[in-house]
């Protein structure tokens, strides 16, 4: 008799079957034929379970390797860190720290992790600093590799740069003078290349990011009320003026200030 295989256990049970005249288990996975055969007592042998656990058994995957690019002046900071990455990843990759001088020991395109990157991300305050940005070893260089969440993060900082790149362009049109507006327009377009290039090297926050974007609403809306100021100004000043040379053509019955209002027939007056 066979005894079938306990619950649990990843190897099926397979009868013994006569087959040509041979006793045999015939593998559900390649349809092989395992030869079997009885001892003195009628028991059946269970060569089947060999050949399944060596042909077909699951193999558990191999666990992912993360490299931990070590302080190169604070060695002392590296446990640190790798204390607070196995917190954030957990159990799921094997973690193994590397000196900054030793780096070409990683394996090509593997994922990196700074330490230093690791012990800041750790004690920051904003949850989008907290976020562990990961590199990869690419030839002589370790390249930033970024998240499909802090990907979004910049899209959402330049997409609110394009608009104000589009404000100040419109106040410009509606308010002038357009050479007032080209240093926040010059300043806005400069932010973008910036923050695109410091997001390439891994340095980009997105707190940062969000207060330059802040400077550059709170000078927006103060050039545009100097403008105001300077515009209701001139417009007083004219109002005063009108005022001013009505009143001396009253008195007068004519104004040198205002145009049209001295007589061209008296020469006295042209000449004055």
């Amino acid at each position: 008799m066979t005894r079938p295989d306990t619950p649990g256990t990843r190897v099926p049970y397979v009868p013994a079957e006569i087959i040509g005249g041979h006793l045999v288990r015939v593998c559900p996975e390649c349809q092989q034929q395992i030869g079997e055969r009885t001892d003195d007592q009628g028991l059946v042998s269970d060569h089947f379970t060999a050949h399944y656990e060596a042909e077909h058994r699951e193999q558990e995957p191999a666990r992912q390797r993360v490299y931990i690019l070590g302080h190169p002046r604070f060695p002392q900071l590296d446990y640190q860190a790798l204390k607070h990455a196995r917190k954030v990843i957990g159990d799921e990759a094997d973690m193994t720290v590397v000196r900054a001088a030793e780096f070409m020991e990683i394996p090509e395109g593997e994922p990196v992790l700074h330490a230093g990157e690791i012990i800041v991300a750790g004690f920051a305050d904003d949850s989008a600093d907290r976020d562990i940005r990961w590199y990869i070893r690419e030839g002589d260089d370790i390249v930033f590799q970024p998240t499909e969440r802090q990907a979004d993060r910049l899209h959402a900082s330049h997409q609110r740069l394009s608009e104000l790149f589009d404000e100040v362009k419109a106040d410009a049109e509606r308010i002038g003078p357009r050479e007032v507006h080209t240093a926040l327009l010059d300043w806005i377009l400069a932010e973008m290349k910036l923050q695109t290039a410091y997001f390439k090297a891994g340095r980009w926050k997105a707190t940062k990011a969000a207060a330059t974007i802040a400077n550059i609403e709170t000078r927006r809306l103060d050039v545009n009320q100097r403008i105001e100021h300077v515009t209701q100004g001139l417009c007083a000043a004219k109002t005063r003026a009108g005022k001013l040379c009505s009143r001396r053509a009253t008195e007068s019955g004519h104004c040198r200030l205002h145009a049209g209002t001295v007589d061209p027939g008296r020469n006295d007056q042209v000449a004055a």
